[in-house]
């Protein structure tokens, strides 16, 4: 009885014990690449239409990033295996470099917010079609330099920027740039730019060789310094392209500044200044 009794416990030690290695090897496949590619990825929500937790890999177009010692390690296994990843998204506040973007030359939505010691790796992903860097320390447009497919660029950083090979981007069509300084004769060599919208500039030099620019039709300026020279640039411009201005501070003298004001107004603009602060808008927006 005894040897029946230790011989049933012995089976169900061993069904456990394979039901266990089983299982095992089951969440192994399903979730890691031990046994070749899993099936399953964990991932960070990007957007207020995806939701954090397990994805299929076959399902997966876009990924999160908000840690760097945390996240990019998922991130890395998740591009590793993900294939169809278009977007990539991260929030985080200092990251080490971006090499965890390798191979990723598919993706088209590429938006880095923080700050990065080495932003190089952004070569990657050369067929992008939208760059952001918010609030960041991003410094060199030349780091886009042939982008053919890039539309659209939004960078605020706290470093003055350089704008480098900004004439190589073909199909760029709006450009906005939060950065201690301006260069509208660099800008305007971007030959299809439409919109520019500036903000927070302690500097905006070449204005009036934004005449030469035949593609742009919207210039928007908030928060940024500006000058006699800019004011009387954009007099000239009131009649070809959209202006807007929202409480800008002028650096010259006042009076000099209602007169353009006051001409801008007979031109059917609309102008207020208070307390040295300037807001200008056409009419037809």
């Amino acid at each position: 009885m005894k040897k029946s009794k230790s011989h049933i416990i012995r089976i169900l030690i061993v069904s456990l014990s394979v039901s266990f290695l089983a299982l095992l090897c089951i969440v192994l496949k399903l979730f890691t690449g031990i046994f070749g590619p899993p099936e399953y990825v964990y991932l960070d929500s990007y957007n207020e239409n995806t939701k954090e937790g397990f994805v299929k890999v076959n399902e997966v177009n876009g990924i999160g990033i908000y840690d760097y010692k945390n996240d990019v390690i998922r991130a890395k296994f998740a591009l590793k295996y993900c294939s169809n990843i278009n977007v990539i998204h991260t929030y985080g506040e200092h990251y080490k470099d971006l090499n965890f973007l390798i191979t990723q030359n598919m993706v088209k939505d590429l938006d880095l917010k923080g700050y990065c010691d080495n932003w190089s790796g952004i070569k990657y992903c050369n067929n992008i079609d939208i760059f952001s860097a918010v609030r960041s320390n991003f410094s060199d447009m030349s780091l886009l330099s042939g982008f053919k497919n890039l539309k659209y660029i939004d960078v605020q950083t706290t470093e003055v920027l350089k704008y480098s090979d900004i004439q190589t981007l073909k199909a760029l069509k709006e450009l906005y740039i939060g950065a201690p300084n301006i260069d509208i004769g660099e800008i305007i060599k971007a030959p299809v730019l439409n919109k520019l919208s500036i903000s927070h500039a302690k500097e905006i030099v070449n204005i009036q060789k934004i005449k030469k620019s035949d593609s742009l039709t919207d210039l928007l300026l908030s928060d940024s310094i500006i000058d006699k020279q800019f004011l009387s640039t954009i007099s000239e411009l009131s009649d070809k392209i959209y202006i807007g201005l929202s409480y800008c501070p002028f650096s010259g003298d006042e009076a000099e500044a209602e007169k353009i004001l006051n001409d801008l107004k007979e031109k059917g603009m609309k102008v207020e200044m208070e307390d040295g602060l300037i807001s200008i808008s056409s009419n037809d927006k």
